[in-house]
């Protein structure tokens, strides 16, 4: 919480010319704010950044401090399934260190708080991995289908989204086929690999 709002802080008592891709983003939240769905879709500016963007923007009524939220916000996210992630691997303390840590990286600090759909990407990418992982682990369908999902969110965040698509699915598939060919061989150590 110290550091949230420590990062809060900055983002109210700064600001940001917009100059790039944060402009145009703006552009397009605006649109959905104005119900111009004409222009909301773009070929090379996917959507969902934009769309989360405008959610927020009634709440602030500044383009700028609601992308950087949706930033912030989107930071916090990520948190979520590296803190599961870590637990399973260690214990519920270093878990809580991990985060702390990952969260006061400057890369990732310097990300949450600019107007742009990166750390958005990054968190839908890292949640989609970890659920992936999980559903492997628990071999359930309905976390396959949650981590599809997010990985079909992470392609309306980011265009290179689709590459995440393609890398689980050919993932899966040698994960399948390793488990057809070798069946002695145990799902636990498929799962490692």
């Amino acid at each position: 919480a110290p550091f949230v709002i420590i990062r809060l802080i900055i983002i109210h008592n700064s600001s940001l010319t917009f100059f790039s891709d944060d402009a145009i983003y703006a552009s397009f939240a605006r649109f959905w704010v104005e119900h111009d769905f004409t222009h909301v879709f773009h070929p090379f500016w996917p959507p969902l950044y934009p769309f989360l963007s405008a959610l927020i923007f009634p709440l602030i009524g500044n383009w700028e401090t609601a992308l950087r939220l949706v930033s912030l916000l989107s930071n916090l996210v990520l948190l979520i399934p590296i803190y599961f992630l870590a637990k399973t691997q260690t214990s519920k303390l270093t878990a809580t260190f991990v985060c702390i840590s990952i969260f006061l990286i400057t890369p990732i600090v310097e990300k949450s708080i600019f107007p742009m759909s990166d750390m958005l990407a990054a968190s839908l990418i890292i949640s989609s991995l970890t659920t992936f992982y999980f559903a492997l682990l628990k071999n359930e369908a309905r976390i396959f289908i949650f981590s599809a999902a997010l990985l079909g969110l992470t392609y309306l965040t980011r265009s290179e989204g689709i590459m995440f698509f393609g890398l689980s699915l050919f993932y899966l598939i040698t994960y399948l086929t390793l488990h057809v060919v070798f069946k002695k061989m145990p799902l636990k150590k498929l799962k490692i690999l």
